[in-house]
């Protein structure tokens, strides 16, 4: 990821402008895009929408290590969607199942960003307040996004 100043207002309104359009093509109610974060390689928050500070403290920097959605992206490369994250064992027992049920969050999907040599610089996730399953058309609206999401960040 080019270095960039994130508190520049027109990095932060593409940023919101792009998370806007993943939360609407998933039809969810919140979400966040994270950019990786070279040096410490762990993804960093750059967009959200919908959450309150200690969800934002406890995600501010997902390593792939982290068990979470977004981690679990980061290390394997691919999405990952949890329709019921009560059932996931992903967040059975761990810190970040608690801090998603303490922000009323019932499913994510998480999706990596490439840029066009294959490399992950970043992770959008959406996340809803209820049980979700997403559609065949719902992914694909979803991946065209990231496709074209990508392009632009790796552009800047």
């Amino acid at each position: 990821m080019p270095a960039h100043n994130s508190s520049d207002q027109s990095w932060r309104a593409l940023f919101d402008l792009l998370l806007e359009e993943a939360v609407a093509e998933t039809g969810a109610e919140r979400g966040t895009l994270q950019l990786m974060d070279d040096p410490t390689r762990s993804l960093r928050i750059v967009a959200r929408r919908g959450f309150e500070l200690p969800f934002l403290e406890f995600f501010a920097a997902v390593r792939e290590s982290d068990d979470c959605a977004c981690g679990r992206t980061l290390r394997e490369g691919g999405r990952i969607i949890v329709p019921d994250i009560t059932r996931s064992e992903i967040f059975k027992g761990t810190p970040s199942g608690d801090v998603l049920r303490t922000a009323n969050v019932c499913a994510v999907q998480s999706t990596p960003l490439l840029d066009r040599h294959g490399r992950q610089i970043g992770v959008v996730s959406t996340h809803w307040t209820s049980v979700w399953q997403p559609s065949d058309d719902a992914l694909s609206r979803l991946d065209a996004f990231c496709f074209r999401a990508a392009r632009e960040i790796a552009a800047l």
